[in-house]
Parts: C-alpha cells; structure tokens; sequence
C-alpha cells in the first residue's frame, strides 16, 4: 500500500505570493505615512546614515541661525545704548569746559550738579538694557 500526500502546489505559492505582497504592501504604507523614502536602515542604511545627517544638519542651522538673530537684537541694544552713553558724554565733556571758563564756585557748583545728572543718566541707560547679562552701573550717585 502505497501513500500519497495531497499536496496543493497553487495554494502554497499563492499563500507565499500573498505574504510577500502584503510585506511590500506595509513598507509603502510605511513610506507614504511618513512622506519619507527611507524608514529603517533596511530600506537602505547608506541613504539612511545620509538621511540622519543631513536632518542634524539642518537643525543645527536653524540653531546657528537663531542664535545669530539673538546675537544681532543684542548687538542692536548695545549700539542705541552706546550712542545714547556718547551724546551724554559729549554734553560732559561741553559742561567740563563751561565749568573751567567759570568765574564763580556758583557756575561751577551748577556745571558740576548737571555733571553729575548726565552720570546717572549714563547708569540708568546701563540699567534699562538689562537684555545683557554684564557687568551693571546700577549705583546710586549721591
């Protein structure tokens, strides 16, 4: 007696067709979700290493880009500031001539009081800008 094993060859590969479809069918799945053309380092892990880099690149940019905006609104601060600092400074340097040409302590009381108003005007502007982490003139002339 002999034994025979049915067998049907189409519905093995057919099943096998099936199962190679549907893997096929998951990784484009998988790509249109994500809009990206590679997912896993199966897909191709050379484009994929270049892939990461280029990513990290890129955010690395944008920071280097932000940080370069911060950098300029500071240098923009630092700029009004000063240029306030040298008008003052300028009205000192006037009021210390006007005080040496002076004929009486009174004229030279007053060129000085008004000396002393523009160095506070001077550490109030330094104050203001307080965007800046540095060293402050924030004192009270008195």
């Amino acid at each position: 007696m002999a034994f025979r094993i049915l067998n049907n060859y189409e519905a093995d590969v057919g099943l096998t067709n099936l199962y190679i479809n549907r893997t096929k069918m998951s990784k484009l799945e998988q790509q249109l979700s994500t809009g990206l053309r590679i997912v896993r380092a199966a897909d191709d892990a050379t484009d994929l290493f270049i892939a990461d880099y280029l990513k990290h690149t890129y955010v690395g940019l944008q920071r280097g880009t932000q940080n370069a905006q911060y950098g300029l609104a500071a240098a923009r601060i630092v700029d009004d500031s000063l240029g306030r600092i040298y008008d003052i400074l300028v009205k000192i340097k006037d009021k210390i001539v006007e005080a040496a040409n002076a004929h009486t302590d009174e004229e030279r009381y007053q060129a000085q009081q008004q000396i002393n108003e523009y160095v506070r005007n001077i550490a109030q502007i330094d104050c203001s800008s307080n965007s800046i982490k540095s060293p402050k003139l924030c004192y009270d002339h008195k």
